[in-house]
């Protein structure tokens, strides 16, 4: 989609489309997985899209820019960063650091819930429930 939309075409939402895809089978193989998705998407952008972060290139768009930024911001720089904030956070408060990290992940599992609600409900397909179940997991393994 980079590639497209440096050449000026737009990527719209299409409600109705549904992505089927092969799925890890294994806590290794899902590991591997998000490692190399990862790490393609560095590679990606900051290799072959550098100039989409250069105001003074004709391809630079301030949407795709801030796209950019999110992206290293959120991804990467939190990626690089969560492993100190947790030796920070068990230096700092000790055994109450894992009441910590576990009212944190209880927090962003409500905010999941709501963002599967809200699009089971835009969406109008009936998936809340059939999902719900899997929450935990994507809960887990994405934050």
């Amino acid at each position: 989609t980079l590639r497209l939309r440096c050449k000026g075409w737009r990527i719209v939402y299409a409600p109705g489309a549904i992505c089927y895809t092969d799925v890890p089978t294994s806590a290794f193989q899902y590991i591997r997985q998000r490692l190399r998705w990862e790490r393609d998407a560095v590679w990606i952008r900051f290799r072959k899209h550098r100039r989409l972060f250069n105001p003074f290139n004709g391809a630079f768009r301030p949407a795709e820019a801030f796209h950019q930024w999110d992206f290293l911001l959120f991804n990467v720089v939190g990626a690089v960063i969560f492993p100190f904030y947790v030796l920070w956070l068990f230096l700092s408060f000790g055994s109450f650091a894992i009441s910590i990290l576990i009212g944190m992940q209880l927090g962003l599992f409500v905010l999941d819930v709501t963002i599967l609600a809200v699009g089971a409900w835009t969406t109008g397909r009936p998936v809340f429930w059939r999902n719900l179940p899997f929450l935990p997991g994507y809960s887990a393994f994405m934050t």
